[in-house]
Order: structure tokens, then C-alpha cells, then sequence
């Protein structure tokens, strides 16, 4: 490699991996990194924790690697810039991200992992800075979820208290969802609060009595994601109401991304 700045471009990484295509893999046909003799050594090794020729990671080494690495001098100004320009570049194509995304699908994370990484993530500093540019950075269009503005359209001049309280009576005082009755809602803090009026459509200019439905804050703030699922989910909810013996085909917006 010749001196200098190393930039992986996107010509350099598809030359790199076609100079890969019909290699044989080091470790092709292999079930794990060690073989049957070096895992039967390791164990051998092993006394109270201590070993023999060995590196095993007992607990207190675990708290003596973290404990540096939280106590670890901030990078330079050289070296992130130098981070950030060696990653300039790198292009991920549609296929590479579809299969890092299914490998993930089912790895779920255990209560202890979730609890680690609450402890960790409570341990890093969080000064007024580093708020504002993490706020920054998930803001108006750069955030996932961006609608364009949609959340900044007017409401029609029909949406008002009597309507949104003729909705409430239609729906017995109850949310739509969780079915929580409109004096057993809370906010955080203990004090009361009204039903929500959702478009289901999403359209705040059609204020029609089959496109507006009750829901609590809780199930009202779901709605924001997978719109289109939502959208299919309330309007047979209305079409079924007050049929007995019916059943919801439609399948609710899986919203487990918020609990």
C-alpha cells in the first residue's frame, strides 16, 4: 500500500472484493475458531479462574477493561477527523443492509443485555452540548420518521370541542385500543386528561365521523409509525363495531420498537 491517506472509495471496494471472489476461506468447513485439542487445553487450564498460558476474561478483568475504557482521555480533534475521513466512501448496498437487518431479526436481547446496556449507556457524560447534537442530528427531515411536515397542516375549521366530544360519546368515553375509559387516564405527573380524536387517514382536513376515532396518548403516539398498517387496522375496526360474534381479520401494526 503506498504512503499516504488510505480512503476506502467505492472503486477500491469493489476491486477489493472482487480480488476475493474464488478464494478458498481460512476457516471453510470449520465449526469454530478452535479446534477440539485447543478448547480441551483451555479447559485444562482452567483453576479457580486463574489459568495457565491462557487469557480467559475472569470478572474482575471484565471490571478492570471497563473501568479504563470509561476512564479513557476524549479523542483529539486530529483523530476523529481522521475517523471520520477513513470511513468516506464506503457505500452499503441495498442487499448488504436487507441482510444485516434479517440476521438481527432473531437475536433478541436478553433482560440482563438490556440491563447492561442501560448501566453503560447512564454512565456516559450527557453535557448541554452533546444534547443539542444528538437533538440536531434526529430533527425535522433528518429524522426516520419524517413525514414531510404533515404534523404542522392546519386542522379543518369543523374539528372543534363539538365535534371531538361527539366522537368521544360515540365511543363510550373510551379509547379504541387499549379500551381504557377516559376517567381511569393519567398523565405521568397524576393529573387527568381527555381522549384523543386520531385521523385515521392521517388527513386532518377530513373530519368525516368514519375517519376520526378515540384513543388515549399512549395508543395515539403508536399511530406515528407504520402509518399505512394503522391506517387499514381502524378503518375495519370501524366497519365492525357493534357487529356481534365478529372478528378482526386485519393484523395490528407490530409497535414494539416504543415499549
Amino acid at each position: 500500500m503506498p504512503p499516504g491517506k488510505y480512503i476506502r472509495t467505492p472503486e477500491i471496494c469493489k476491486r477489493n472484493s472482487e480480488s476475493m471472489i474464488g478464494n478458498t476461506p481460512y476457516n471453510k468447513g470449520k465449526k469454530g475458531l478452535c479446534s477440539p485439542e485447543t478448547i480441551a487445553k483451555m479447559k485444562a487450564n482452567r483453576n479457580d479462574g486463574r489459568v495457565t498460558g491462557v487469557y480467559v476474561r475472569t470478572p474482575e478483568i471484565r471490571q478492570k477493561n471497563h473501568d479504563s475504557v470509561m476512564n479513557r482521555l476524549p479523542d483529539s480533534e486530529n483523530t476523529i477527523k481522521k475517523k471520520s475521513e477513513s470511513h468516506k466512501g464506503m457505500v452499503y448496498t441495498e442487499e448488504r443492509n436487507k441482510k444485516v437487518s434479517e440476521s438481527l431479526k432473531d437475536k433478541p436481547k436478553s433482560e440482563e443485555q438490556k440491563r447492561k446496556q442501560s448501566i453503560t449507556m447512564s454512565l456516559l457524560p450527557r453535557d448541554e452540548e452533546w444534547c443539542k447534537h444528538i437533538g440536531d442530528s434526529k430533527r425535522g427531515s433528518k429524522h426516520f420518521n419524517w413525514q414531510g411536515g404533515k404534523s404542522f397542516e392546519p386542522y379543518g375549521l369543523e374539528f372543534n370541542d363539538e365535534l371531538r366530544e361527539k366522537i368521544r360519546i360515540r365511543d363510550g368515553y373510551q379509547c379504541q385500543e387499549c379500551f381504557k375509559f377516559q376517567n381511569e387516564l393519567r398523565t405521568k405527573s397524576g393529573r387527568k386528561y381527555l381522549l384523543m380524536i386520531h385521523h385515521i387517514d392521517y388527513d386532518k382536513g377530513n373530519n368525516n365521523l368514519d375517519n376520526l376515532i378515540t384513543l388515549c396518548r399512549i395508543c395515539h403516539a403508536k399511530t406515528n409509525y407504520k402509518r399505512k398498517d394503522w391506517e387499514n387496522y381502524f378503518k375495519e375496526r370501524l366497519f365492525l363495531k357493534g357487529l356481534p360474534g365478529m372478528v378482526l381479520s386485519g393484523q395490528k401494526p407490530d409497535c414494539s420498537i416504543l415499549e
